[in-house]
C-alpha cells in the first residue's frame, strides 16, 4: 500500500487526508531521474488513488468479498516533482457518488505545497461476472 495511515477524515463534505508510504517499491523509484532524486510520478497517482477507494468505502460503501475498484483518472496535472522524503500528503474528497460509481478530485502535497491535482472516476465491479 502506498498509504501509510489516514491522517483525517470529514464528513461534510467527505473528505480523506492520507500520509504517502514512500517504502512501497523499496528502491525501484530512487533512480527514476539518476541527475535528479525526483519521486515517480506514477507512484504519487497511486497514492492518492488508494486514499480514493479508503474515501469511498468510509463514505459510499465497503467493498465486497468479489468486488473489485476499477479506477480512471482525468485532468492529472503535476505542479512540481516530489522528493525521496516524508511529507507527502494525499487529500481526496467525494464529489458525486451514483451507484456503485464515484467522482473524486485528489491533491497530493509535500511541505504545504501541491505537487499534484487529480480527478478520479471509481467504478465497483464483481470480479465473478469476468470469469
Amino acid at each position: 500500500m502506498f498509504i501509510k495511515e489516514v491522517r483525517s477524515l470529514s464528513n461534510s463534505p467527505p473528505r480523506l487526508e492520507a500520509i504517502h508510504n514512500f517504502g512501497v517499491g523499496g528502491d525501484m523509484g530512487k533512480d527514476h531521474f539518476v541527475s535528479k532524486k525526483v519521486y515517480p510520478g506514477i507512484f504519487v497517482l497511486e497514492g492518492c488513488a488508494q486514499a480514493a477507494v479508503c474515501l469511498y468505502q468510509k463514505y459510499v460503501r465497503a467493498l465486497g468479498v468479489n468486488e473489485v475498484p476499477l479506477l480512471a483518472h482525468a485532468n492529472t496535472r503535476f505542479k512540481k516533482p516530489v522528493q525521496h522524503t516524508a511529507g507527502l500528503v494525499h487529500i481526496v474528497e467525494l464529489v458525486k457518488a451514483v451507484g456503485t460509481n464515484a467522482i473524486i478530485r485528489g491533491i497530493s502535497q509535500q511541505n504545504d505545497s501541491v505537487v499534484m491535482e487529480c480527478e478520479l472516476g471509481l467504478a465497483v465491479r464483481n470480479i465473478k461476472k469476468f470469469r
